[in-house]
């Protein structure tokens, strides 16, 4: 009778751990996706760096109940020191039963630009 009354709520702790545990996964890979995106656009030359944000720019996917979408800029167009990549993770009002979940929340990662000069005008 006891075990009745408390294995749904254990049950439902175990589930919560275990979808925990997937979205703590989830967002350590995409931690390291953006970190990568950075390291990739910061050694590239300046010419190759415009087709790498084009690559990623227009990825938008699914992580769970988050829906995930990649912004990547700069500190400064003129003169670009550092580059910013921003995945945020969102989700609509339709999933309320997560509710313990947060609403909206962003990996940022900032790297600082290697590579400013052009390959081309570079001589041995």
């Amino acid at each position: 009778m006891e075990f009745a009354l408390v294995a749904p709520f254990i049950i439902l702790m175990i589930l919560g751990m275990i979808y925990g545990g997937i979205m703590f996964i989830d967002y350590f890979n995409y931690n390291n996706q953006a970190r990568t995106i950075a390291r990739e656009i910061s050694v590239a030359t300046p010419d190759d760096r415009d087709k790498i944000i084009g690559k990623y720019e227009d990825y938008a996917g699914q992580a769970g109940i988050y829906n995930v979408t990649i912004k990547i800029d700069y500190d400064n167009e003129e003169e670009p020191d550092d580059v910013i990549v921003n995945i945020n993770f969102g989700r609509g009002d339709e999933r309320a039963l997560f509710f313990f979940m947060p609403q909206n929340f962003t990996i940022k990662y900032r790297m600082k630009l290697e590579n400013t000069t052009d390959s081309s005008s570079d001589t041995i």
